[in-house]
């Protein structure tokens, strides 16, 4: 194995490893905001260091670019099902209520609150664009973008 892979493998381990034990607490932000660290249960942690440690050893021993482009897409759903997993069991049902329910927050709760056939859809940047709640990516864009 080449050192550029191996230096790929060791750091698909030591990102979310450094993520994980809040060692570099920069990871979480710092330039006028950051997410609060908000440890978690060891056993809930499983699924997503399998889902990493299969797709690191798979990743650096792949050749040819549509094996690694195929690869890498399917990491981009497996690997973020296996990290909210990490916090729910019901990984879709959590999925769904992000995205659909009253509870959530930005662009997806102001898509939610109108009924379908609501006329502020057709004229949406201008009626939105003097709440400040909502923020200026609710503003700028159709709900749900």
């Amino acid at each position: 194995m080449s050192r550029w892979r191996l230096a790929l493998l060791l750091l698909t381990f030591a990102l979310p490893a450094l993520i994980l034990t809040d060692a570099l607490p920069i990871l979480r932000g710092g330039f006028g905001w950051q997410w609060s660290y908000d440890p978690l249960a060891n056993q809930n942690l499983a699924p997503l260091l399998v889902a990493l440690l299969i797709y690191g050893v798979v990743a650096v021993r792949l050749r040819g670019n549509r094996a690694i482009m195929l690869w890498a897409m399917l990491g981009t759903v497996i690997i973020p099902l296996a990290g909210v997993a990490v916090r729910t069991p019901d990984v879709f049902a959590e999925l769904f209520n992000r995205t659909a329910s009253m509870q959530v927050t930005g662009v997806h709760r102001a898509g939610v609150t109108l009924p379908l056939n609501d006329p502020q859809w057709l004229d949406w940047t201008s009626i939105y664009s003097n709440r400040p709640d909502l923020g200026a990516h609710v503003v700028n864009g159709p709900p749900g973008l």
